[in-house]
């Protein structure tokens, strides 16, 4: 069975329109994929801001018992030296998320 020219070149066409259209699907899946990326260290931020300000909040709470000279229990003061420990990492970690975020151009949400 003998493939005429005219068939190749349409074949040929075909072909090359399925390619470009692959390319393009590639593309926005590309961008889809950064822009995914992008929402989630958003909130890896706010979400480790928050729990900055939770740290930051007990320790005002656990500083406003001691004013008023109320019991501090050991529940208290074991989530204290855990809260020691944790919030440099967190704030380091913010510190990494917003470098992150400024490097890519990316305005914060507020």
């Amino acid at each position: 069975m003998a493939i005429d020219q005219e068939t190749v070149e349409n074949n040929t066409v075909k072909y090359n329109q399925i390619c470009s259209r692959i390319v393009q699907l590639l593309f926005h899946v590309t961008e889809f994929i950064e822009y995914a990326m992008l929402v989630q260290s958003i909130f890896q931020l706010e979400q480790t801001v928050q729990l900055i300000d939770q740290i930051d909040n007990f320790k005002n709470r656990l500083m406003e018992k001691c004013r008023n000279n109320q019991v501090i229990t050991p529940a208290d003061l074991e989530k204290l030296v855990e809260n020691g420990v944790t919030r440099p990492l967190l704030v380091a970690q913010k510190e990494q998320l917003r470098t992150q975020r400024n490097q890519r151009g990316i305005d914060p949400f507020h």
